[in-house]
């Protein structure tokens, strides 16, 4: 969330720092922790054993401590709760607060209709499931499916967050990356222009936000303005990189 921020350390506990208007950074007592995410109120850890652990507004809405079996969470627009189960199905919760949208109840009822899933992303109120064949599925909070033909043999999926505004990204198995706009306006839709411009001939590993991995320990600053013209000379002579910026299972803003 814009307020508050988690780290979820190797001993399986989790720090937070910032707002705590609703309880969200009370986690001290937290343990054995291998995720965490953040909703616009709250906070969610991912335990060892698939339970899930909330600090925050509306604590006795969501019905977490039902969740069983849990590998992963993601947060929805401000309220949703979503995660991901050991057998590839999901479980999603927006507490005890009333849809503001129609709209949401069929995101919602697509969602829990997801199978054979090995990973989920969430961010802007958009929702991507990977299955375990290497396609990809998608909906946002208006309902609209994402049609993302040619999606295949996928490994990893992400959405990129840049200044030129947010992309979907898919890494493929040979180190090929797909990418699909997330702007509503075509005026706003570079991301994904700006992006292959990186990445054309390279074989990705790993993107973080501006940060490109490649399959030979390398790396690309994916912004060439002036103002990060020493950051991006600084990482081009990094070598031997495996991974890029916080993981997720141990950082969420």
């Amino acid at each position: 969330s814009a307020g508050h921020v988690l780290m979820c350390l190797p001993d399986g506990t989790v720090k937070a720092f910032g707002m705590n208007d609703y309880g969200q950074c009370n986690v001290s007592e937290w343990e054995n922790v291998v995720r965490v995410a953040a909703t616009g109120f709250g906070s969610i850890g991912v335990c060892k054993d698939g339970t899930v652990l909330y600090a925050g507004s509306d604590y006795n809405g969501y019905n977490l401590e039902l969740w069983m079996d849990i590998v992963d969470v993601q947060s929805v627009d401000l309220i949703g709760i979503i995660g991901l189960k050991k057998d590839g199905t999901i479980e999603i919760s927006r507490g005890s607060l009333q849809y503001t949208m129609e709209s949401q109840e069929i995101m919602d009822a697509e969602i829990s209709q997801w199978t054979d899933m090995k990973a989920i992303v969430s961010r802007y109120a958009k929702v991507f499931g990977l299955k375990n064949d290497g396609t990809v599925v998608g909906i946002d909070e208006e309902g609209n499916k994402y049609q993302l033909e040619g999606w295949e043999d996928v490994e990893c999926i992400d959405i990129y967050d840049s200044t030129y505004g947010q992309a979907l990204i898919g890494i493929c198995n040979d180190g090929n990356v797909k990418t699909r706009s997330l702007a509503a306006y075509v005026e706003f839709s570079t991301a994904a222009k700006e992006l292959e411009r990186y990445i054309e001939g390279v074989k990705v590993a790993q993107i973080y936000d501006e940060l490109i991995v490649t399959q030979d320990g390398k790396v690309i600053f994916a912004d060439d303005r002036d103002q990060m013209k020493e950051r991006a000379e600084m990482v081009g002579n990094w070598s031997d990189i495996v991974a890029a910026g916080p993981s997720s299972s141990h950082y969420d803003t």
